[in-house]
Order: structure tokens, then C-alpha cells, then sequence
């Protein structure tokens, strides 16, 4: 690498790039058009790159999948030795009812709106443990 920026240097300190002619830049409107055209002509290539990198990503998964299984088999693993599925954890205690109303409704009591059976018994002026607790 320090051949490299030598040889660079040696060909800027020795005047190699003074005698090489510049090309003049186009006036200005033409230089937005080709401007244009260019961002054009790149957003259409990134658009069809991202087409194919997808279509590629989609049979390179495919084949990394076919490798995964044929490795599992081979191995004899499962998605739980991998640690993919875990042991379902037993169910918690069902919440327990503490009303019931005269329809046979059922309230646990907790957090959130209450039903209409008990906001009527509220209003009128029902003790809503002694008339609907189990």
C-alpha cells in the first residue's frame, strides 16, 4: 500500500498530472439533465438490485433450511434441543369467582369495568358481597 501512495506522490511532485488536459463542464441546464437522468437510471437499478437480492435471499434461505433439517435428522436433534420450543409452563390458578350474578353471571371482583348487574345493585344501594358473593 505505501508503493502505491509512493508512486501517486512521486507522479504529483514531479508534475505527471499538470500536462494532462481538462475536459470543460457542460453548461449548467444540461448538467441538471444528465444530473437527472443519472438519479433516474440509479433509482431504477437500485429498485430491480433490490428485486434480485430478494429473490436470492429467498433461494439461499430455502437451501440453508434444506442444510438445517438434513443436519437435525443426521443428529438426531429436535427444535427443543435447540432450545427453539420451550416446555409449556402448567396453567396458574384460574381466577376464582367471587359474584354471581342472578343469571348465573360470574365477576372475579378485579380490575376493570364492572358489569351492569353490579353497577345496578350499586345504584340501588345493594351490599353487592351480601347479595352476590359466592
Amino acid at each position: 500500500m505505501t508503493g502505491a501512495l509512493s508512486s501517486i506522490g512521486r507522479l504529483i511532485y514531479q508534475g505527471g498530472f499538470q500536462n494532462r488536459r481538462t475536459i470543460p463542464s457542460p453548461p449548467l441546464p444540461i448538467l441538471r439533465r444528465i444530473e437527472l437522468a443519472t438519479y433516474l437510471e440509479l433509482k431504477e437499478q437500485a429498485a430491480r438490485l433490490m428485486a434480485e437480492a430478494e429473490e436470492m435471499r429467498r433461494v439461499e434461505v430455502t437451501a440453508v433450511i434444506a442444510d438445517i433439517r438434513q443436519k437435525m435428522q443426521a443428529y438426531g436433534l429436535t427444535t427443543q434441543d435447540l432450545g427453539l420450543i420451550t416446555k409449556s409452563k402448567p396453567a396458574g390458578p384460574s381466577s376464582t369467582v367471587k359474584y354471581r350474578g342472578p343469571n348465573g353471571e360470574t365477576w372475579v371482583g378485579g380490575r376493570g369495568r364492572k358489569p351492569d348487574w353490579i353497577l345496578e345493585a350499586i345504584k340501588a344501594g345493594k351490599d353487592i358481597d351480601k347479595e352476590f358473593g359466592v
